[in-house]
């Protein structure tokens, strides 16, 4: 079986990395079986590797390919522990030149990703390695330098930009694909917690789907309380032999359409910081959201297959790039813990703010229910 795949890429929520097909048996094949197929845009299954190998291999460094052949243009990184920190540590440069340094980056760097300009942009944003270090780099507004075996980053804006608008742009496009380089994935979903339970439930699909508006109203029931917008940092963690999905903090404020931003009555276009639980917290479900303005009722919530659900989850994951196959090794064993995890549920709905009272209903009773069987 095979489904086609486009993961996310980091520049904004407008763009993705189309026409990557991610083949995969929905089988007993073990996560650690994937290996990307060299040179090629395929990545299927070769086989289990034994436990002990597999153990190994993930004591050591990786080697990250930036060609797809793992021969001499590596660079070897240590494997972070993904519950070794908590947010990246962040040094903000002053105002430089960018264009300068796009034609430092380009005459010394090698390029590993490029993304094309989308208004208001003038020059595609591209990713380049260069001594041990990844920057990004965009000539409009500037960029940023990281390496992948610590979470720290340095950004230095361009001359021609508003200082706090390029921090925003960086935590808000730039970040959420730099994650996985530390060992977390970011899934494209708003997510809200609920309090006494200290469960999160999280929204996922395209841009435009309602995840923002879901989250929110749902986020201002009694106990609920919206933690992430467009953005759910996540880890696959063994604990006693048991498979459970951490989350993790990365900084986000919440922003609404104008529509609906004048339905639940506030400033369109506001950011609005978001705090993450102080307590422990854990996902316990996730809907894939489905518009449909014809639907004969307010909602429709059914379980969707594990196979399914994989596919649906990798269409809105956060890559900076396809072409190291270590790190893409790793996403889709990451997405293939999350999917056969933690419960998928297909949320088709009426596409109107007329049934969203009743859609919220139907998530609380069916929440309650799913913590009701868990506790049972």
């Amino acid at each position: 079986m095979s489904w086609q795949v486009s993961i996310r890429a980091p520049i904004g929520q407008r763009r993705s990395v189309s026409g990557r097909r991610l083949d995969y048996r929905s089988s007993a094949t073990s996560a650690s079986s994937f290996k990307p197929a060299a040179r090629t845009e395929s990545l299927a299954p070769t086989g289990t590797a034994p436990r002990a190998a597999v153990a190994k291999r993930r004591e050591t460094d990786e080697r990250l390919s930036l060609k797809g052949n793992n021969e001499a243009d590596c660079i070897t990184v240590p494997r972070l522990n993904p519950t070794s920190w908590t947010e990246p540590i962040a040094e903000w440069r002053p105002a430089v030149d960018s264009d300068a340094c796009q034609r430092w980056l380009t005459a010394r760097g090698q390029p590993v990703a490029a993304w094309p300009p989308a208004a208001p942009e003038t020059a595609p944003t591209v990713c380049f390695a260069l001594d041990g270090c990844y920057w990004i780099w965009q000539p409009d507004a500037g960029g940023i330098r990281f390496r992948a075996d610590e979470p720290r980053f340095t950004g230095f804006p361009s001359t021609a930009v508003d200082p706090r608008w390029f921090r925003w742009l960086v935590t808000r496009s730039w970040l959420p694909s730099v994650y996985p380089f530390w060992g977390r994935q970011v899934l494209h979903a708003t997510a809200a917690a609920h309090e006494p339970s200290g469960t999160v439930v999280a929204f996922t699909g395209p841009s435009g789907a309602g995840k923002s508006t879901m989250a929110f109203a749902l986020g201002r029931q009694p106990g609920w309380s919206l933690i992430c917008d467009d953005t759910l940092a996540f880890s696959p963690l063994e604990d006693a032999g048991a498979l459970t999905i951490a989350l993790h903090p990365l900084p986000t404020e919440a922003r609404l359409r104008p529509a609906s931003a004048a339905h639940f009555g506030v400033a369109p276009n506001r950011a609005v910081p978001l705090k993450w639980p102080r307590r422990p917290v854990r996902l316990s479900t996730i809907y894939s959201l489905q518009a449909d303005p014809d639907l004969d009722r307010p909602v429709s919530i059914s379980k969707v297959g594990a196979g399914e659900s994989y596919a649906r989850l990798l269409e809105q994951a956060h890559a900076l790039t396809l072409d190291l196959p270590d790190h893409t090794q790793r996403l889709m064993r990451d997405y293939l813990a999350l999917a056969t995890t933690v419960p998928v549920f297909r949320l088709a709905y009426r596409k109107s703010f007329e049934a969203i009272a009743q859609i919220v209903t139907a998530l609380e009773l069916h929440t309650a229910a799913r913590l009701d069987a868990i506790s049972a």
